[in-house]
């Protein structure tokens, strides 16, 4: 009976740990973005070439990248989209200032997830043929240089492909 006890007591605990564990993984993404984000903070006013070497020790990856004098360009407004995008109060704060801007997105793969579309018949038979994607997800840092000084930083712990530019990113 005692040996029963300890192997339900055993399973409940292999389960809570599973459950905090999980938890747990995001808590650090998060956490590691609060870290990066704080360090080039302290990086603003400086060169870009500091702060990309920073991001290459990190790991992180170019995504995305543009140039703009001027935010009100349909060029400029073309191409913020996205969740990574500068709100209308950004534009005025960060960008309102007249001169060169540099923009880049930069991601650290954090991992995958997978879909099909298609649709089912009343049958359970696929009926539209289906095509599988893959999703890539990453933790987004975005840079803004203003006449090549480090002026902003903004961060997202979690964003997938299709969110970086607005656009819909999709590897098969």
């Amino acid at each position: 009976m005692s040996m029963r006890g300890l192997l339900v007591a055993a399973v409940l605990v292999a389960i809570v740990s599973a459950l905090c564990l999980g938890g747990s993984t995001e808590d650090q993404v998060a956490a590691d973005v609060k870290a990066f984000q704080a360090e080039l903070e302290a990086m603003k006013g400086q060169e870009p070439k500091g702060v990309l070497d920073k991001l290459a020790s990190w790991k992180f990856e170019l995504l995305a990248a543009r140039k703009t004098e001027d935010p009100a360009s349909p060029d400029f407004k073309k191409l913020n989209k996205g969740k990574t995008r500068f709100s209308k109060k950004e534009i005025a704060e960060i960008l309102g200032p007249a001169g060169t801007y540099k923009i880049a997105l930069y991601g650290l793969l954090i991992g995958t997830e997978a879909a099909t579309t298609g649709t089912i018949d009343e049958l359970g038979r696929g009926v539209d043929k289906d095509a599988s994607y893959t999703v890539r997800i990453y933790t987004a840092i975005r840079i803004t240089f203003r006449d090549n000084k480090l002026i902003d930083v903004r961060s997202w712990p979690k964003v997938d492909s299709s969110q970086v530019s607005g656009g819909t990113w999709r590897q098969r």
